[in-house]
């Protein structure tokens, strides 16, 4: 695929891959500007209807205009390949920032806010992330943060839906499909039930004590495991895993966004 050109964009190199597609970086040759190019895996977009879903979410979240939620110019196909094209954002996930050890409290609590500010304004147009976690959260060297694939969740939630009859099933996986990566979803999410903003904001607390921590919430030597302490587990108090002051505030929202039913929020 680098090298080639879909459309007007050509491909310039692999930036990663997952279960919600493979991502590269391009040059949109008609606008001369620098974008990332998702190429959606064959099993989401071999089924018409699974298309046209997704294509309408696509045009509905191409409509999210925030500061801080990556912008999607384009979603179209070439020679069966389905893509998305979106804004680049030149910076590190918040996985590679945190890279095992807490943030600074101030450039945590920045992102934080920047987060739920781009969420709130996204359920107020009735747009759920689903998918809220460390790798979905880019922040630029001036600090902005971007929270990126908006939309794409909820196609594989939908078709998951549908293939299983609303069912839950014996595992989840690392790939958000199709309850949202473990270690970030929601117990309703766990549990195989719809998602709504409450589970953005349950996500958002778990991003959040990562940040502040070093560690995820709630760990596990497998999904399964994972899934257990998401609906059972209480994690540690911030004040124990970090050397420096916390106010206690902060324990009281952390506590409150990972309340483990949704009409606790």
């Amino acid at each position: 695929m680098v090298g080639s050109q879909i459309n007007q964009y050509k491909v310039l190199e692999k930036i990663g891959s997952g279960g919600q597609g493979t991502v590269y970086k391009a040059l949109d040759t008609k606008l001369n500007r620098t974008v990332v190019i998702k190429v959606l895996p064959p099993e989401i977009t071999q089924k018409t209807a699974n298309f046209k879903r997704f294509e309408r979410e696509a045009q509905l979240c191409s409509q999210l205009d925030h500061a801080n939620i990556c912008t999607i110019y384009d979603f179209h196909q070439a020679n069966g390949v389905y893509y998305i094209a979106m804004q680049y954002v030149d910076g590190k996930n918040v996985r590679q920032l945190v890279a095992g050890r807490p943030l600074e409290l101030r450039s945590a609590l920045s992102i934080a806010i920047q987060v739920t500010d781009a969420l709130s304004y996204a359920h107020s147009k009735s747009i759920i992330h689903r998918d809220i976690k460390a790798g979905n959260i880019m922040v630029t060297q001036s600090g902005q943060a971007k929270i990126l694939d908006f939309g794409l969740a909820k196609l594989l939630e939908d078709d998951e839906i549908q293939r299983t009859g609303g069912k839950d099933q014996n595992e989840i996986t690392e790939l958000g499909i199709p309850y949202g990566t473990a270690t970030y979803a929601a117990p309703e999410q766990a549990k195989g039930e719809r998602a709504d903003e409450r589970s953005d904001i349950f996500s958002t607390g778990v991003l959040l004590y990562e940040m502040l921590t070093g560690i995820w919430a709630f760990q596990g030597k497998t999904v399964i495991d994972v899934r257990h302490q998401v609906l059972y587990g209480t994690p540690k108090l911030i004040a124990d895993m970090r050397p420096d002051p916390v106010p206690p505030q902060l324990q009281l929202i952390i506590d409150r966004a990972l309340a483990k039913e949704p009409k606790d929020l």
